[in-house]
């Protein structure tokens, strides 16, 4: 039987409302900065050669988020990713994402670029004396925010080395590790030797260590002040955070809104066109909208900028996206399909799913194909891939390269998947059910998809008790230590520069998204090799090796790669589909690097 099942949510016109009394613009320009938006004079963008509207100065971007961020506040040393999305435009790091690279080598589409995408930041330049060192030079033009404690004083090396101390725990008074920074046994020190050096030290070789240290195994590294740490403890408090960003965080209202305001005299300057000091605009708000339909009711009332990719906001329903389209071909549309995000985590330390058995039947029971084609009309890619996806080039392994045994498992197959059930103790009841299991999910999944999931599991006598959290509470409960119980939300197919971090990530022992809480020795091992090797060719092998023992352990549940669609208002300038910067390097981050048309925004507005 075929499940298809088409969700429309109604509009939610109060909050729509409440949008426009808040107010929408701030305006502002500088005689020295560029010409006033009645100016029409034309350039061409270096990173993809099209003629685009000059930049100029002044302005807002409001962008929409399911999530109400800043729940684990600033400090990344205790809510890692999600922290890290309020300390967005406010801390910076030692690398970030060349804006002014060639789109053609890459177009900053996915959430982890390779290290050849990325430039200095805080740091001036990096070089390797030897295969344990990496030796940064901090840049002599950054200063700190112009507020107490720190008061604007210049950034230094020292500054760099307390964070790093902090995060790995081993120096600087810290001796605990940040729960969110995986790999810090391989450091072995972090020192200043002068005002602009920090040396990193590891205490074997290990693949890229500039990955390791800027994207990979430290990627939520933000700097703070050390004063700021020194006074207060932490930075849970936005209200105390001192910054090297284009922007400071000045407002947040619980379950609404949060705000950056501009800072003046920021230090860094526009990639593509040098000349211009960041950021273009003054202000950034993000609104917290949970509901897909209220998202899409305020993009077309004009009162939203961004259906922003960056915060899991952006269109999955292709109902949704077909009808916007229609209604409003004057938005800029960009689709991505850089992973999974209808996958599944199953607790496979809990019944029934510490069985495989009955792991190998949930996943036999989903009938993929058809799912993409009746659900998504055709537009997602249902063959099952690993955690590493088909756009990580080499480290993937193609289904049709599956032993023929684990293709059967990832096959339609509800016969067998019965079969398995009652082989693994769990017969039907009277009621037809075998047994029922809570899906804890969050309001960035697609609601329609995860009934239709429930209801092929369904016809195996499965029943999924389906209970949408609100999303700090969700990500808490799916992160290590958390109480998920059941079935879980989970990407998979990731698009990855960095595989054996990001397998580490979601499957060793003391990982934070370890949803599953599984352990397995033969796959950590696997981890532990191919961070162990400086080789590439053995790096690819252990990785491919790695990437398909996880996927026969089947702790996760592959469901189709969709495509995302981003959607912006026309008058936003300067953007072209960009994901990230680096390693969740997003929202505030690129939008210190556009501008508005004013004069076309008043067209559509007034």
């Amino acid at each position: 039987m075929k499940y298809i099942v088409s969700m429309r949510m109604t509009f939610a016109v109060a909050l729509v409302m409440m949008l426009t009394a808040t107010g929408l613009w701030a305006t502002g320009a500088d005689e020295e900065e560029p010409a006033a938006a009645a100016d029409r004079e034309m350039v061409r963008d270096p990173t993809t050669g099209e003629m685009i509207l000059a930049p100029r100065y002044g302005g807002s971007i409001r962008y929409t988020s399911i999530t109400d961020t800043p729940v684990h506040s600033m400090d990344v040393w205790f809510g890692g990713y999600a922290a890290q999305r309020s300390s967005l435009g406010v801390n910076e790091k030692l690398a970030l994402g060349d804006w002014g690279l060639d789109r053609n080598v890459w177009d900053f589409r996915s959430d982890r670029p390779p290290m050849s995408a990325m430039r200095p930041w805080l740091a001036e330049s990096w070089e390797f004396p030897d295969e344990l060192t990496v030796v940064f030079k901090i840049r002599d033009n950054v200063f700190w925010h112009d507020k107490p404690p720190v008061n604007g004083r210049k950034l230094t090396a020292k500054d760099i080395e307390y964070n790093y101390h902090r995060y790995f725990g081993m120096g600087s008074g810290f001796t605990e590790p940040s729960p969110n920074i995986s790999l810090s046994g391989q450091f072995a020190s972090v020192t200043a030797t002068d005002d602009r050096t920090v040396v990193f030290k590891f205490t074997r070789p290990v693949f890229e260590p500039l990955r390791h240290i800027t994207i990979g195994a430290v990627r939520n590294s933000n700097i703070y002040a050390p004063e700021v740490i020194e006074q207060h403890g932490d930075v849970l408090d936005y209200r105390v955070n001192v910054g090297t960003g284009p922007f400071q965080l000045v407002d947040w209202v619980e379950g609404s809104t949060f705000t950056w305001e501009r800072v003046d005299n920021y230090w860094d300057f526009d990639e593509k066109f040098p000349e211009n000091r960041l950021p273009y605009i003054d202000s950034v708000q993000a609104v917290v909208m949970r509901e897909p339909a209220a998202r899409i009711a305020a993009v077309r009332a004009r009162q939203i900028d961004f259906l922003d990719g960056a915060g899991t906001s952006y269109i999955t329903s292709v109902d949704d996206i077909e009808s916007l389209q229609a209604s409003n071909p004057e938005l800029a549309y960009y689709e991505r399909k850089f992973r999974s995000e209808t996958s599944v985590g199953l607790a496979v330390t809990m019944e029934p799913f510490n069985d495989i058995r009955v792991r190998h039947a949930m996943q036999m029971a989903l009938d993929l194909e058809t799912m993409n084609n009746d659900y998504f009309n055709g537009r997602a890619d249902w063959k099952p891939e690993g955690m590493i996806g088909v756009t990580s080039g080499a480290y993937h392994t193609p289904f049709e390269e599956w032993p023929p045994e684990l293709q059967g498992y990832y096959s339609y197959d509800p016969e067998g998947a019965e079969r398995l059930l009652d082989e693994a103790g769990y017969p039907r009841g009277a009621d037809g059910i075998r047994f029922t299991v809570p899906f804890d999910t969050h309001p960035g999944r697609d609601p329609g998809f995860t009934e239709l999931q429930a209801a092929y599991w369904r016809e195996i006598g499965v029943a999924v008790e389906i209970n949408i959290m609100e999303s700090g509470a969700a990500f808490g409960a799916y992160a290590r230590g958390g109480s998920a119980q059941g079935l879980t939300p989970r990407e998979s197919g990731l698009t990855t520069m960095s595989p054996e971090n990001d397998l580490r990530q979601v499957s060793y022992t003391d990982a934070t998204w370890n949803i599953p809480h599984g352990f397995d020795p033969k796959l950590e091992a696997l981890i532990d090799a191919a961070q162990g090797t400086t080789d590439l060719e053995e790096y690819t092998r252990l990785a491919k090796e790695a990437d398909m023992r996880l996927t026969e352990l089947h702790w996760y549940l592959w469901s189709p790669r969709t495509v995302h669609y981003l959607v912006h208002q026309p008058w936003i300038v300067g953007f072209n589909g960009e994901l990230s910067l680096g390693a969740n390097d997003v929202g505030p981050v690129i939008y210190a690097r556009l501008w508005i048309d004013e004069q076309l925004r008043d067209q559509y507005v007034n």
